[in-house]
């Protein structure tokens, strides 16, 4: 398999960028909403898209809920999961033993 060159890279990079943002709120909005969900909260709106807040600017994304008993985990909820994604592929590049050949 051929390397692209500097330039083909660099557009394939910020043609991905949007896929990246989507991908990163998704599973961003989803940490806040499963920890609120687990606090007995009923999730009444995710938005993964960016869109303006009337009233409040620019947002990337996000959830709304009510009702259950949240506590601050609900909003430190996309932290523990990418504290989880990082160990999970730690423990996945521990496991796989590198060929060598991208070197």
């Amino acid at each position: 398999m051929q390397r692209p060159s500097g330039y083909k890279l660099f557009v394939l990079l910020i043609l991905m960028c949007p896929v990246y943002q989507i991908i990163g709120t998704t599973r961003h909005e989803l940490g806040h909403a499963a920890v609120a969900f687990m606090q007995g909260a009923t999730i009444t709106e995710m938005h993964i898209l960016p869109d303006v807040v009337p009233g409040e600017g620019f947002h990337w994304g996000w959830t709304s809920w009510r009702g259950g008993h949240t506590t601050w985990l609900a909003t430190a909820g996309p932290y523990f999961l990418d504290l989880l994604t990082a160990l999970l592929f730690f423990v996945i590049c521990a496991i796989i033993r590198p060929r060598g050949w991208w070197v």
